[in-house]
Protein backbone atom coordinates (compact mmCIF):
# COMPACT_ATOMS: atom_id res chain seq x y z
CA UNK A 1 0.00 0.00 0.00
CA UNK A 2 2.83 2.56 0.82
CA UNK A 3 4.49 1.79 -2.88
CA UNK A 4 1.26 2.58 -4.22
CA UNK A 5 1.00 5.92 -2.26
CA UNK A 6 5.01 6.57 -3.25
CA UNK A 7 4.21 5.87 -6.66
CA UNK A 8 1.25 7.92 -7.12
CA UNK A 9 3.21 10.78 -5.30
CA UNK A 10 6.36 10.27 -7.65
CA UNK A 11 3.38 10.54 -10.82
CA UNK A 12 1.81 13.61 -9.26
CA UNK A 13 4.81 15.36 -9.00
CA UNK A 14 6.57 14.45 -12.15
CA UNK A 15 3.05 15.32 -14.14
CA UNK A 16 3.37 18.90 -11.99
CA UNK A 17 6.96 19.58 -13.51
CA UNK A 18 6.04 18.53 -16.96
CA UNK A 19 3.11 21.07 -16.83
CA UNK A 20 4.94 23.86 -15.60
CA UNK A 21 7.91 23.32 -17.77
CA UNK A 22 5.09 23.05 -20.87
CA UNK A 23 3.02 26.14 -19.98
CA UNK A 24 5.92 28.44 -18.86
CA UNK A 25 8.17 27.89 -21.65
CA UNK A 26 9.34 30.59 -23.30
CA UNK A 27 8.48 30.64 -26.78
CA UNK A 28 11.84 29.76 -29.21
CA UNK A 29 12.57 30.77 -32.57
CA UNK A 30 14.71 29.04 -34.94
CA UNK A 31 16.56 30.18 -38.15
CA UNK A 32 17.21 27.92 -40.76
CA UNK A 33 19.54 28.49 -43.49
CA UNK A 34 17.50 27.65 -46.74
CA UNK A 35 19.41 27.40 -50.36
CA UNK A 36 16.06 26.41 -51.67
CA UNK A 37 13.81 28.82 -50.40
CA UNK A 38 13.03 30.42 -53.42
CA UNK A 39 11.93 27.73 -55.84
CA UNK A 40 12.61 29.92 -58.57
CA UNK A 41 16.48 29.77 -60.04
CA UNK A 42 16.90 33.34 -61.19
CA UNK A 43 16.50 34.82 -57.90
CA UNK A 44 18.15 38.28 -59.29
CA UNK A 45 17.89 39.82 -62.92
CA UNK A 46 19.93 43.28 -63.64
CA UNK A 47 17.40 45.82 -65.31
CA UNK A 48 17.79 49.21 -66.73
CA UNK A 49 16.40 50.34 -63.31
CA UNK A 50 18.34 48.61 -61.31
CA UNK A 51 18.09 44.89 -59.61
CA UNK A 52 14.54 43.10 -60.08
CA UNK A 53 14.73 40.49 -56.60
CA UNK A 54 12.33 38.05 -57.10
CA UNK A 55 11.29 35.17 -54.76
CA UNK A 56 8.64 32.49 -55.49
CA UNK A 57 8.15 30.03 -52.55
CA UNK A 58 5.94 26.83 -52.45
CA UNK A 59 4.30 28.23 -49.31
CA UNK A 60 2.49 31.58 -48.20
CA UNK A 61 5.03 33.58 -46.14
CA UNK A 62 6.00 36.79 -45.33
CA UNK A 63 9.54 38.31 -46.49
CA UNK A 64 11.71 40.62 -46.34
CA UNK A 65 14.98 41.49 -48.28
CA UNK A 66 18.22 42.77 -46.30
CA UNK A 67 20.35 44.50 -48.39
CA UNK A 68 23.60 46.52 -48.31
CA UNK A 69 22.93 49.63 -50.41
CA UNK A 70 26.39 52.39 -50.44
CA UNK A 71 27.84 50.57 -47.31
CA UNK A 72 24.65 50.55 -45.50
CA UNK A 73 22.48 47.39 -44.30
CA UNK A 74 18.85 47.70 -43.65
CA UNK A 75 15.67 45.54 -44.06
CA UNK A 76 12.63 45.93 -45.83
CA UNK A 77 9.66 43.61 -46.26
CA UNK A 78 9.02 42.55 -49.91
CA UNK A 79 5.98 43.03 -51.77
CA UNK A 80 3.64 39.96 -52.18
CA UNK A 81 1.37 38.89 -54.46
CA UNK A 82 -2.47 38.06 -52.98
CA UNK A 83 -1.50 33.95 -51.72
CA UNK A 84 1.75 35.75 -50.05
CA UNK A 85 3.82 32.93 -52.76
CA UNK A 86 5.55 35.43 -54.60
CA UNK A 87 7.60 37.89 -53.48
CA UNK A 88 9.33 40.77 -55.33
CA UNK A 89 11.19 44.13 -55.36
CA UNK A 90 13.87 46.62 -56.84
CA UNK A 91 16.65 47.44 -55.88
CA UNK A 92 19.08 50.24 -57.22
CA UNK A 93 22.17 49.47 -58.75
CA UNK A 94 23.99 51.00 -55.89
CA UNK A 95 23.34 47.68 -53.80
CA UNK A 96 25.77 44.64 -53.17
CA UNK A 97 24.46 42.32 -51.36
CA UNK A 98 21.69 40.60 -50.71
CA UNK A 99 19.95 37.67 -48.65
CA UNK A 100 16.03 37.00 -48.56
CA UNK A 101 14.36 36.27 -44.84
CA UNK A 102 10.62 34.68 -44.32
CA UNK A 103 9.01 33.94 -41.32
CA UNK A 104 6.48 31.30 -40.69
CA UNK A 105 5.11 31.33 -36.80
CA UNK A 106 8.35 31.37 -34.62
CA UNK A 107 10.93 30.19 -37.54
CA UNK A 108 12.39 32.25 -39.87
CA UNK A 109 14.13 30.82 -43.04
CA UNK A 110 16.77 32.85 -45.15
CA UNK A 111 19.41 32.34 -47.70
CA UNK A 112 22.88 32.90 -47.83
CA UNK A 113 24.40 36.18 -48.97
CA UNK A 114 24.21 36.57 -52.72
CA UNK A 115 26.69 38.90 -54.18
CA UNK A 116 25.06 41.09 -57.37
CA UNK A 117 27.17 42.41 -59.97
Amino acid sequence: MQSVLVYGLVLAVTMSVAYMVNRFQTPTSHVTQATSLCINKNIVEKTESGYLIFCETKSPLNCALRTVCEDEEKSTPLKSDASRTSHYEVLPTACTNIKIECAEGNSTIETDWMLLD
